[in-house]
């Protein structure tokens, strides 16, 4: 069964940078805006954690983030 998505599961960048500053305001974490600016290279557009719906805004989907993260800290 496919993952249920809303649109509570999708903000911009900086308000999930906001909400998750555990994620992104320590040091040695990537920033929001550099996760962003690579999103192509570092796999986030091709899981589905970002996409651009609106003139090309990016926006960010949570739990779709989640996985992506999760997926990278087991690869490591």
């Amino acid at each position: 069964m496919a993952e249920q998505i809303d649109f509570s599961d999708i903000c911009p960048p900086a308000l999930f940078a906001d909400e998750n500053p555990h994620l992104f305001n320590q040091p040695g974490c990537p920033k929001i805006e550099y996760l962003m600016r690579t999103r192509h290279l570092n796999g986030l557009s091709d899981c589905g954690a970002v996409i651009e719906p609106v003139r090309r805004r990016p926006m960010i989907v949570k739990p779709k983030f989640l996985e992506w993260l999760l997926a990278r800290r087991h690869a490591a």
